[in-house]
């Protein structure tokens, strides 16, 4: 009879262990799932985030792209695209009302909007940057924050944000 009964406790172990692995294959794959999730979720947010100088912007007009690139560690964003590039007289738009005299024939396209913004590259907040509006030939304070896939950019006088204007530029899709 004692060979018959361990022979039972055997099968019993035997089963019980069974159960106990099929449970922790079940608890493996569930952790091995949110894992790549969760790594699926970072790379996103991370691919989202460094694209600012992998992108290119286009303002809320829709008249003007402009492509970030950065250089000694600060960020500047150049003019690639303005619907309104060429004069009436055929000849490239020109920064005339720059405060420099010597940059007033210089073309507006190809020129940097933004300046020495500063920032990592995987922020979504850049600040103690510059805003150039060639429009006036106005240099004024700046700061940007990334939302998504809208850019906002706040230019402002002196150290007084809440007299600044933001405007909307939104990532050109391919």
């Amino acid at each position: 009879m004692r060979t018959g009964k361990n022979h039972y406790l055997i099968w019993q172990n035997f089963f019980a262990q069974e159960k106990s692995n099929q449970r922790m294959k079940i608890l493996f794959l569930k952790s091995l799932f949110l894992s790549c999730l969760f790594a699926l979720v970072s790379c996103k947010s991370y691919a989202q985030n460094s694209s600012l100088t992998a992108n290119e912007w286009i303002n809320s007009e829709h008249n003007m792209v402009i492509k970030f690139y950065e250089h000694q560690g600060k960020f500047f964003g150049k003019i690639i695209w303005l619907k309104d590039s060429i004069e009436e007289s055929n000849e490239p738009k020109r920064d005339i009302y720059n405060e420099n005299p010597k940059l007033r024939s210089r073309k507006v396209l190809g020129s940097d909007l933004i300046l020495h913004m500063e920032g990592k590259r995987n922020d979504t907040k850049w600040t103690n940057g510059s805003y150039y509006y060639f429009e006036t030939g106005h240099t004024y304070n700046a700061q940007m924050y990334l939302d998504g896939d809208n850019l906002y950019i706040k230019g402002y006088w002196w150290w007084f944000k809440f007299l600044g204007k933001t405007r909307k530029w939104e990532r050109l899709k391919d």
